[in-house]
């Protein structure tokens, strides 16, 4: 009959070859497990001031109209499809549990439909987006355009193709406009006066960019 002291060795050697062969386990399917992301860089914006007559029928005063240039890369061997897209524009508040906006310039959410070639990224694909939106703007969003700066958040949703699960990438940083007259505003200097751009508003890819 074996004694206790036989009984535990041998248990612990189970033991410990089980962790052994778990964190071999562990090792292998974390060094052959593909990474999954989007990588997001906010490219050039652009900020219109539209001042609102009090016969146009419109309550506001003043209204916004923006253009926000995205470079969104696919650095994977895997294609992948956006599928949510939030931006925000103002002045960040944070406090022990949320993150809100003051002063907000602009506010934009899009849900993108599946399966639709426009929001497909090939594997490796790196594409210019634009999103255009207009919006009204209170006193608050004038005080960030006139002060030349403001916090900008982006959360971004994408899947790969026919799955539900999504990854998500997060962007917020700061932002210093130039003012190119009491009216327009922008952010970024790869679009020029002698490089400018177009685009459809039924796509989101740049059409450009057009040399002058």
């Amino acid at each position: 009959m074996y004694s206790k002291k036989f009984i535990v060795l041998i248990c612990l050697a189970l033991v410990s070859g089980l962790l052994v062969g778990l964190l071999s386990f562990r090792n292998e399917f974390e060094v052959s497990a593909p990474k999954f992301y989007a990588e997001i860089n906010i490219l050039h914006a652009y900020f219109n001031l539209l001042n609102v007559s009090r016969d146009s029928g419109i309550f506001y005063e003043k209204m916004l109209s923006s253009v926000i240039v995205l470079n969104i890369t696919n650095p994977t061997e895997e294609a992948f499809e956006i599928r949510e897209l939030r931006m925000n524009f103002g002045n960040k508040e944070e406090t022990r549990n949320t993150v809100s906006f003051a002063n907000v310039v602009l506010s934009y959410y899009n849900d993108f439909e599946s399966g639709i070639s426009d929001y497909i990224w090939n594997p490796t694909a790196s594409r210019l987006v634009a999103f255009s939106l207009t919006n009204a703007i209170e006193d608050g969003g004038m005080e960030v355009l006139n002060a030349q700066e403001g916090d900008f958040s982006l959360e971004l949703f994408h899947s790969r193709l026919g799955e539900s699960e999504y990854s998500r990438v997060t962007i917020s940083q700061k932002l210093q406009l130039k003012a190119l007259n009491s009216c327009e505003f922008v952010y970024g200097d790869y679009f020029k006066a002698d490089t400018q751009f177009g685009f459809d508003s039924s796509m989101i890819d740049i059409m450009g960019p057009i040399i002058r």
